[in-house]
């Protein structure tokens, strides 16, 4: 059964890190800019979504197989009604190459590609990430998520459990 107390807990605790995570970084929009200033904001507030296309790209700037990209790097999630692959944050390194439980979209910490202060993928980064627009309050779009048909998450190896999922445990 799913803990919606529990939830809304989870939820408001990700909502006071996320503004402490502002107020450290200074994101362009509390700078006054208008361009990036790679503060990794944007990679702990949310991680970015890769389209499926992306992917094999992504994957060879890394030296890996798509498979294993996604095995090391990523994890499914849902929303606005679609299954998509996304790269997990550092709270979230035991369900690599899994679906997450909603509860687990509240998890802290930068991306897994976020590291030493940048972002190893950062010359072959997601249009996602790349629309990233942090001076602007609502300076995101869903197009990526968006570019998830049903079933592709599966494809790649990702089994949505989230029906099998006992919410309590998360």
């Amino acid at each position: 059964m799913f803990d919606i107390f529990g939830a809304i807990t989870e939820r408001n605790r990700y909502a006071s890190w996320i503004e402490a995570e502002r107020a450290q970084r200074k994101p362009a929009m509390d700078r006054g800019e208008n361009q990036c200033v790679r503060c990794g904001w944007c990679c702990a507030r949310r991680t970015c979504v890769p389209t499926p296309e992306e992917l094999p790209a992504i994957a060879a700037h890394l030296g890996l197989e798509v498979a294993e990209l996604i095995r090391r790097y990523m994890v499914g999630d849902r929303m606005f009604g679609h299954n998509f692959l996304r790269f997990a944050n550092a709270a979230q390194g035991d369900v690599l190459g899994q679906f997450l439980s909603d509860l687990r979209t509240y998890d802290r910490g930068d991306c897994l590609l976020y590291q030493d202060g940048g972002c190893l993928i950062w010359l072959v980064r997601p249009k996602d990430a790349q629309d990233q627009v942090c001076w602007e309050e609502n300076g995101s779009s869903h197009e990526a998520i968006e570019s998830w048909a049903d079933g592709e998450m599966e494809k790649f190896g990702v089994k949505d459990f989230s029906e099998e999922c006992d919410y309590e445990d998360w």
